[in-house]
């Protein structure tokens, strides 16, 4: 098998050996933005520079949330919500004024549901476990979210 290596001055080509050699360069993953929401950070409002960040939910205040992007401006936008810690209260992941969301939701306990809303996404307190999570993504008109939870209704779209 022929060794890969890359210079500024030839570019990348094939020479005898093994491996890959990138001329000192390191290569590395992409690593996601973290972003923490708890109890004492009050609402989180999203933006489409943190594109691709992973939300971790550690816990929630009463009358918190989340707000996404205006829809129209952020076309391929994506988040990732992930329940680190269980919380005592609803917490909804909102659209901007009246955007519609669709989410489609999967439970342990094999129940799939779809719905769709103006409004946000709300999971819901009780009974939201640690592990369960919402991808969100936008096409420039709607919100789509895909939901794992585990347990039956416990993340949905609200109005």
């Amino acid at each position: 098998m022929p060794k890969v290596e890359y210079t500024a001055a030839k570019g990348l080509f094939q020479s005898s050996g093994s491996g890959v050699e990138f001329g000192g360069n390191t290569v590395q993953g992409h690593n996601k933005k973290i972003i923490t929401h708890s109890a004492s950070s009050g609402d989180l409002a999203l933006t489409i520079a943190e594109s691709g960040a992973l939300i971790s939910i550690t816990g929630n205040a009463s009358s918190q949330k989340i707000t996404l992007p205006a829809a129209a401006s952020s076309a391929g936008c994506h988040y990732d919500f992930v329940v680190h810690t269980a919380h005592a209260n609803n917490l909804e992941i909102e659209t901007n004024a009246s955007e519609v969301i669709v989410t489609m939701t999967a439970s342990a306990n094999n129940a799939v549901t779809r719905t769709q809303n103006t409004g946000g996404c709300q999971l819901t307190a009780s009974g939201i476990a640690i592990g369960d999570r919402v991808s969100i993504m936008c096409d420039g008109e709607k919100w789509y979210a895909t939901a794992f939870s585990n347990a039956a209704n416990k993340i949905a779209s609200v109005a």
